[in-house]
């Protein structure tokens, strides 16, 4: 008899306790307070697998943002910054995602430098993905163009907030140069010598070099427009303006 009244006292006493910690706001095991929920932002970027790596192509890749299974909260309407690289251009995006500055000057033609532009992210629930597509238009001869992708805002795990891919480029111009046949020249007399180049594609060429070595004997009596002669090395060389078009 005294065992059993010992043993309700002590259910009745642990029944109490229980009450008066909940009570106290002390957290059970299993309760998540408001002030615990968090987004978890993980960045994926991928290439499209038909690209054409060479310069001049349009590379095709999809950044992917997701509210990890494991994130406690909704992620709210947010933004993403997309790093444009260095000799490229961009050329398309998921109109939806309002990009912004999608059509400025800076993103017109190709720059010498990075530009940022940052992209809309919807609301996602915890498991929910959202995949933008980027068309980047390479126009110099850069042999690596690296995509980076970035969430704005903090949240439970940095570590996956940022991604980027490397994409190895070959030169997509195949410039040709075409010089004079074997000329007969009297000594001391004057002779005109023409050289052809031409970029036989299939993409256009950045900014290009030509160099031509002055032979032993001769003398330059006029340099062709854009032209410069280095005395201590006997060579003529011109670096061209602009882009070299591939013929079509």
């Amino acid at each position: 008899m005294f065992a059993k009244l010992m043993h309700d006292a002590l259910c009745c006493l642990q029944r109490m306790l229980v009450l008066s910690l909940f009570i106290l706001g002390w957290p059970l095991s299993g309760v998540v307070h408001a002030s615990d929920q968090k987004t978890d932002w993980i960045v994926e970027v991928f290439a499209k697998d038909d690209n054409v790596e060479v310069t001049g192509a349009l590379l095709k890749y999809t950044v992917k943002v997701t509210n990890s299974p494991t994130a406690t909260a909704t992620a709210k309407k947010t933004e993403i910054a997309i790093l444009i690289p260095a000799g490229s251009q961009l050329v398309g995006a998921l109109a939806d995602a309002n990009c912004t500055p999608l059509q400025s000057d800076l993103t017109a033609k190709p720059s010498t430098v990075h530009v940022t532009v940052t992209c809309e992210v919807p609301v996602l629930i915890p498991g929910e993905s959202f995949e933008l597509p980027i068309v980047l238009q390479t126009r110099t001869q850069q042999r690596v163009i690296t995509l980076t992708a970035t969430m704005s805002e903090d949240d439970s795990d940095a570590g996956n907030n940022s991604n980027q891919i490397a994409t190895s480029l070959d030169a997509g111009a195949d410039i040709q140069v075409a010089g004079p046949s074997l000329i007969n020249v009297l000594s001391g007399g004057i002779s005109t010598f023409e050289f052809k180049l031409e970029n036989l594609g299939p993409f256009d060429a950045g900014s290009t070099k030509f160099t031509l070595p002055v032979p032993p004997g001769l003398s330059i009596t006029s340099l062709p427009a854009g032209f410069k002669l280095t005395k201590k090395t006997k060579k003529l060389s011109v670096q061209s303006r602009g882009f070299l078009s591939a013929r079509r």
